[in-house]
């Protein structure tokens, strides 16, 4: 059976009305959010390879934006200004919680799978090498809604070791990222720090740090891992194409990232956070 360029043209145009059809009720921009676990800029441009994926595949251009803190981003997609975002666990419980948020794919790291841990690290030579040698001494954690940096350590503070943090440190400061955490434990501005240890790897990774410069005072039980999750009321169609987008990426990214792949998660994966967050909240009272 022989096929005519005329024929040929018009299937051609039967396929693209479909497409556009299809798609009709996707909005003309997408915009991705990024809670701050870096720098803006080295956030950005670790994302580079994602983004301009995302826009080839999708068809629509996206758009990468860092959030000055973890709670902007849950404001910002539940205002409607971001169409999906990275989160971390307890960022995403808040983001489902209160903006809409819906999971999509999570990380699947090179060194810890489908989890990772929160660490206590202070200095290699501050001769301060276990948690009672913190008494008295500065502390940095990320931020409020950061999981690793705040939440698990928070609890474990309270909860196993009976100890108020406000006052078991001499000072306790948010240093609104991990790396600022790496940061400033590893240039002397603090005494200690609970980071990821996915970013602490990715600082050595990058030549940041060594993992020489630090001892690790603790570390948790695994965590499930960061999350892509879109806005739940993005059209169907939508969002199932960009969880088969994420769950294909194969980019630089992933290498920025130290992650294999993404895979597929669901919500109930986080109910061990939530718990976490319910206990945070109980011996808060």
């Amino acid at each position: 059976m022989k096929f005519y360029p005329t024929i040929l043209f018009a299937l051609a145009l039967s396929s693209a009305a479909l497409a556009q059809t299809t798609h009709a009720d996707w909005p003309k921009s997408l915009s991705m959010g990024m809670i701050p676990t870096d720098g803006e800029a080295e956030t950005l441009k670790g994302f580079k390879s994602l983004e301009e994926y995302l826009s080839k595949k999708l068809g629509v251009p996206v758009t990468m934006k860092v959030g000055k803190d973890y709670a902007s981003v849950t404001s910002d997609m539940g205002k409607g200004d971001l169409n999906f975002a990275y989160f971390g666990p307890a960022s995403y419980i808040s983001a489902a919680a209160t903006a809409g948020a819906e999971t999509l794919v999570k990380e699947n790291a090179v060194t810890s799978g489908t989890g990772y841990n929160s660490l206590i690290v202070s200095k290699v030579g501050s001769k301060l090498e276990t948690l009672a040698d913190l008494k008295g001494k500065s502390f940095a954690l990320v931020d409020t809604k950061s999981t690793s940096g705040y939440l698990v350590p928070m609890v474990y503070f309270m909860q196993k070791l009976k100890i108020k943090p406000e006052s078991y440190f001499r000072s306790i400061t948010f240093s609104e990222s991990h790396d600022n955490s790496i940061q400033a434990v590893f240039r002397g501005r603090v005494d200690a720090a609970a980071v990821s240890s996915l970013e602490l790897q990715k600082s050595i990774a990058q030549g940041q740090v060594k993992q020489a410069d630090f001892n690790i005072l603790w570390r948790s039980d695994p965590i499930p891992s960061a999350t892509i999750a879109v806005h739940k009321l993005l059209p169907t169609s939508l969002k199932t194409a960009l969880k088969e987008a994420l769950l294909e990426y194969r980019g630089e990214t992933l290498k920025y990232l130290k992650l294999v792949n993404f895979v597929t998660s669901q919500d109930s994966d986080y109910d061990g956070v939530r718990e976490l967050e319910t206990f945070r909240k109980q011996l808060q009272k």
